[in-house]
């Protein structure tokens, strides 16, 4: 059985002023849920091929099962401006929740800024004929990764199993390990990226 649902909304706004000033702006909130189980058996030696249940079988009977669940939830934004198509400007960013990590370390914001200058819009540019675009561009933003030590990453969990070589009272013994170490400020993995580049535009659009 998997249940999932999300929910994503936003709305946009933008707005000319005299022809040159060209503001944008975005807002939005996301949110997503899972929930998984799974129950599963097994078992060897059918009474019968035409029939295979589990009470039709005699022996190897096993069954496992697996449960988890995890939510995300975040909110973003834009504002973006430009003069003309010849300078740019805009930032963003995103406030984010994820349940697997403790709630004290659960949100984390993540914001970027990009920029660019359009040099062939300007007035001393000479190869107008040529090149009809040619945009210089540079942006630093920060990213989160969230899916960082499985589902509960936090907790420090013991492992149980039946042993197969320790024999007590003519019956195999269940045996546990010890947890491993767990982080107690555990939170979002966070890069950082920044890019510098250009963009062209040649011959009447035919080359870009």
């Amino acid at each position: 059985n998997y249940d999932y649902h999300t929910i994503d909304l936003h709305a946009s706004y933008s707005k000319t002023i005299k022809n040159v000033h060209n503001f944008y702006g975005l807002a939005g909130y996301q949110e997503e849920e899972a929930f998984y189980n799974q129950l599963q058996g097994e078992a060897t030696n059918f009474y019968s091929d035409a029939i295979t249940t589990l009470s039709t079988s005699s022996e190897n009977f096993k069954a496992s099962d697996q449960l988890y669940d995890w939510a995300t939830r975040g909110l973003f934004g834009r504002l973006s401006y430009n003069y003309d198509e010849k300078y740019f400007i805009e930032f963003n960013i995103r406030h984010d929740a994820t349940s697997r990590f403790r709630k004290e370390d659960r949100w984390a914001t993540f914001p970027s800024v990009s920029g660019a200058w359009n040099v062939a819009r300007e007035n001393f540019w000479a190869f107008k004929d040529i090149v009809s675009q040619f945009k210089l561009r540079g942006s630093w933003s920060t990213s989160g990764n969230g899916n960082v030590g499985g589902y509960y990453p936090f907790y420090p969990t013991i492992n149980t199993s039946i042993s197969n070589a320790i024999i007590l009272d003519g019956k195999f013994v269940s045996t546990a390990s010890l947890p491993p170490l767990v982080s107690n400020s555990l939170t979002w993995a966070k890069p950082t990226t920044i890019d510098f580049g250009f963009d062209m535009n040649a011959f009447k659009n035919r080359l870009e």
